[in-house]
């Protein structure tokens, strides 16, 4: 007998019927499995990935809206009283210092020369902007594909509060600084700051961790949430300005800075596959990373990075056609020139012309949350009538189409618009196309593979930034001449045929492109 065995034979009450499992054993490690499956189920998140990456992509959009909602207009209108006490010492002295903060009442400061210099020296800004963009967004673009999302963010962010740092030290020292010198402000970009640079990468956080059926509804409704921002701004800067300018200022200040701080929080979403550069890129020798000895091989391997980076789009026609309506999206959704026009055309002061804003923005938010996300679910999920059911990818086609409609019409109505009812009847129309890029972003993103997805958001911000750079100087221009000629629709004639142009070749993209060519790509 083996000493195991003596040791069992010695347990009282133990022989060789025994079980080699007591029933109290079994029972305990019933127990133990049973404690270990409630420690598993406790151990699940509540909340998914997805929920935290889009609470917090949400909330730095709407605080960002707020920021801007709030900061922009308090600016402008101390540009137009830089502006227009320059006119007035020109021409008539007398005027400078008649209200009480030395300056000159705003309603002697809507004169077409006073607001043509106001929108020439945004339009120019702007293009700035967009020009240091279009250097500085594909690196950056590169980087978020590379090695991570999370910082470029918060750079993105920190560069918005520097920008804003400096516009209010010139403003606040127009006696010693050039009102001008506000264009240096466009050397944020440099730390890859730009609005189209912000909004494209956010979007492609949470393109990494939404399924690609989900993206489009997923992206009206983070639209709807910066939406959110036009109705919430625009009676705080209204009430805000009214009490002291500088008041508003302050708060737009605090607010992007308290958006930096939020960016933070977010997780880094950066595939793994492309941390490790597999699928990524070609290698050095094919980029040419070796050392360029000679401009010309240097002007080479430029053209090669180039390539890299816009050889998707070069080679498919379709993302071609549908590029050009994000040329007009930060135009359109850039408030300084519609606040001017709505101040000048019916006679109010900025702090009550931002209320139409707030018009617009409620609008939109009823469309983006509730009237969209029904007619998504009628075309794409339709049991009733099935015949009109629509695959995800043709009914962003469908709609992205009638949003380009919308638009032109919204346009011709905004400048016929003679009293204010009419004016928020086309500002209702306006709303209705606002949609328009997120029906093309959720489809561009499907012609993609998930390591193009910054590459394809930095075309866009590349797109976006060539729409400010011809828009932004130009439509200020338009502005000007109309005011000059007592034309003041003229901007939105202008606006609609832009629309008109920039829309027109996602009417040439087929049925059978989208659905037939897409699945022989994903095979």
């Amino acid at each position: 007998m083996s000493r195991n065995e003596a040791a069992l034979a010695a347990m009282p009450g133990h022989d060789e019927r025994t079980p080699l499992l007591s029933p109290t054993s079994t029972d305990s490690l019933l127990a133990q499995d049973l404690s270990s499956d409630e420690n598993r189920i406790k151990k699940k998140p509540l909340i998914s990935r997805f929920h935290v990456v889009f609470f917090l992509i949400a909330s730095v959009l709407v605080v960002s809206g707020v920021a801007d909602g709030i900061f922009d207009p308090a600016t402008t209108r101390l540009i137009e009283d830089a502006y227009c006490r320059r006119y007035y010492r020109a021409h008539d002295s007398s005027m400078v210092g008649l209200d009480v903060q030395n300056g000159i009442p705003e309603q002697f400061c809507k004169l077409p020369a006073v607001q043509g210099d106001v929108a020439l020296l945004r339009g120019w800004l702007m293009f700035l902007e967009a020009g240091t963009s279009l250097i500085f967004a594909p690196i950056f673009g590169w980087v978020a594909d590379r090695y991570t999302r999370k910082w470029v963010a918060v750079l993105l962010m920190c560069s918005f509060a520097l920008r804003s740092l400096w516009i209010s030290t010139v403003l606040y020292f127009p006696k010693t600084i050039k009102i001008e010198l506000i264009m240096l402000a466009s050397m944020h970009t440099v730390l890859g700051g730009s609005s189209a640079g912000a909004n494209s990468l956010l979007y492609t956080i949470l393109t990494d961790v939404t399924p690609e059926q989900k993206r489009v509804a997923t992206f009206f409704r983070l639209g709807g949430a910066s939406m959110s921002s036009m109705l919430i701004s625009p009676p705080i800067a209204s009430a805000l300005m009214k009490a002291n300018v500088w008041t508003a200022i302050l708060v737009g200040l605090g607010l992007y800075v308290i958006n930096a701080v939020m960016c933070l929080l977010l997780p880094e979403t950066l595939p793994e596959v492309s941390k490790s550069g597999h699928s990524m890129a070609p290698r050095n020798s094919d980029m040419g990373h070796e050392t360029a000895n000679t401009i010309p091989d240097f002007l080479k391997k430029a053209r090669e990075k180039v390539h890299y980076m816009t050889s998707f789009v070069i080679e498919d026609s379709r993302v071609l056609l549908l590029l050009p309506p994000f040329m007009f999206h930060m135009l359109l959704m850039d408030r300084s020139l519609i606040l001017q026009y709505t101040s000048i055309r019916f006679g109010m002061p900025l702090s009550d012309a931002t209320l139409f804003i707030g018009i617009r923005g409620g609008f939109t938010l009823v469309y983006f949350l509730i009237v969209m996300p029904i007619i998504m679910d009628r075309i794409q999920s339709s049991t009733r009538w099935p015949r009109t059911r629509l695959s995800v990818r043709h009914s962003d086609l469908l709609l992205g189409r009638i949003s380009a409609i919308s638009l032109f019409f919204a346009f011709l109505a905004t400048a016929a618009a003679p009293i204010i009812p009419l004016f928020v009847v086309a500002l209702f129309i306006q709303a209705l196309g606002l949609g328009i890029t997120y029906f093309l972003r959720g489809l561009l993103t499907s012609f993609v593979g998930q390591h193009q997805l910054a590459r394809l958001f930095t075309v866009i911000t590349v797109v976006d930034a060539l729409g400010l750079m011809v828009g932004s100087p130009g439509l200020a221009w338009v502005f000007e001449k109309g005011m000059s000629a007592n034309v003041p629709g003229l901007l939105w004639l202008v606006v609609a045929l832009g629309v008109f142009l920039t829309s027109v070749g996602m009417f040439f993209v087929s049925k059978r492109e989208v659905e037939g060519v897409l699945d022989e790509a994903s095979e």
